[in-house]
């Protein structure tokens, strides 16, 4: 009888045990969940910052690449001006010291 009381009383005080386990468990769950959820967040965030910043670069590299555009129909027209004035025979020459490079060099 003593003995089965000796049991009962250490399967009991494993009962505690196991149930302060078991709490302190749930406690560690729930932080490292708070943890994780504060990780998603700051990462959602930093992806966010991240998308905007390459949206805002697309935006910049399509308005260089139409001013590049722009410039090089500038270039070729200013080029295909000055052949028309140089083939002109009513026109003077153009010294060779002020002639401009082709267009072949400045398109590089």
């Amino acid at each position: 009888m003593e003995k089965d009381h000796l049991r009962i009383e250490k399967l009991q005080q494993n009962a505690r045990a196991n149930k302060e386990l078991m709490e302190k468990m749930k406690e560690n769950i729930h932080n490292i969940q708070k943890s994780v959820n504060h990780k998603i967040s700051q990462m959602d965030a930093n992806n966010r910052s991240a998308n905007e910043v390459s949206e805002n670069l697309r935006v910049q590299n399509e308005q260089l690449e139409a001013e590049n555009k722009a410039l090089r129909k500038k270039i070729v027209d200013q080029t295909s001006q000055l052949k028309r004035l140089e083939s002109n025979p009513l026109l003077p020459p153009c010294p060779t010291s002020i002639k401009p490079k082709p267009v072949s060099e400045i398109l590089l």
